[in-house]
């Protein structure tokens, strides 16, 4: 588990949960946890975090359809 906002406290754990219940939308999962809100200093990672479940949520519905 490892810190990825310090402003707001936020795991990797609790980031990776918020993208999932936000179904990848970054707007969403920064309102749902507050990652990148406020310095800016994690948006990097949080945006890389987030683009990595909108992926993986893409494959899996992909996979499933075909």
């Amino acid at each position: 588990m490892a810190l990825v906002c310090h402003c707001h406290s936020v795991n990797d754990r609790v980031l990776h949960t918020a993208a999932l219940a936000a179904g990848g939308d970054l707007s969403t999962t920064q309102s749902l946890c507050g990652a990148g809100t406020h310095c800016g200093g994690c948006l990097e990672v949080v945006e890389a975090l987030v683009a990595e479940v909108r992926g993986v949520e893409r494959r899996t519905v992909e996979f499933s359809v075909a």
